[in-house]
């Protein structure tokens, strides 16, 4: 409930990155303890995959997360047997390429569309940037190559560099691509610092957010699948919103 009321207080596209998991995590858990495929099983583990990819393509890698929590909970804890086993993670993966392949499908009707439109602009691109964020990531530590963690730094970078290249094109993440590689040549102390201050604030997150689950984990002696499930994904997920 406590985390519900932080995504909500959040808003925005923030609720992707908690909502999915505060709806399925509780159901895959519940459905550990059964020996054999169910109904509930089925729909659960589907519903599972389309919210997790729902999710991402709102808010980069929200559902990655769960997936992974669900494949690694589905391997090492599930008591069916291994044959039903990889139905369900088959079942999990389908359902998770549904929505991707949907929002393809609907791209590609309207670029078909808009390219028959006299004064339509062309999207640069699609998906979520990946440069554009490393390279303002680089602010975290305060420094005069990349001064803020602001898009308007990328932009003006690529600008400077490249003024033709559209924002959030492939010539623009290449732009940036190469900046950050030049960076970690020149200042590579710079990229150790970011590094290593972050992986600290993630691992202090990590504490707060286990807070009273921490000692739960040693009273109750989980299997060490669970703790890997509940541990790998959220640790992961924590460094790629860094």
């Amino acid at each position: 409930m406590l985390l519900t009321i932080v995504e909500l207080v959040a808003g925005d596209v923030y609720v992707m990155n908690a909502a999915p998991a505060i709806a399925c995590v509780p159901w895959i858990l519940y459905f550990v303890s059964h020996k054999k495929i169910t109904a509930g099983m089925l729909v659960m583990f589907a519903m599972t995959g389309m919210l997790g990819e729902t999710a991402t393509l709102f808010r980069a890698h929200a559902g990655t997360g769960l997936l992974l929590f669900t494949l690694v909970v589905t391997v090492g804890l599930y008591q069916v047997k291994p044959a039903a086993r990889v139905l369900l993670i088959t079942l999990l993966l389908l359902a998770a390429a549904g929505p991707e392949l949907l929002i393809r499908e609907l791209y590609a009707r309207r670029n078909a569309f808009l390219e028959h439109q006299p004064r339509a602009m062309p999207e640069a691109g699609q998906g979520h940037p990946f440069w554009h964020s490393v390279y303002i990531g680089l602010s975290y530590v305060r420094n005069s190559d990349v001064p803020e963690y602001r898009d308007e730094v990328a932009i003006a970078k690529v600008r400077a560099l490249r003024p033709d290249a559209a924002y959030l094109s492939t010539e623009y993440e290449q732009v940036l691509k190469r900046e950050v590689f030049k960076l970690a040549k020149r200042r590579p102390f710079l990229i150790m610092a970011n590094l290593f201050v972050k992986l600290l604030v993630v691992s202090l997150f990590c504490i707060c957010a286990a807070n009273v689950g921490l000692y739960a984990a040693k009273v109750a002696h989980e299997p060490t699948w669970l703790d890997l499930a509940f541990g790998w994904p959220s640790r992961s997920m924590a460094c790629m919103e860094f």
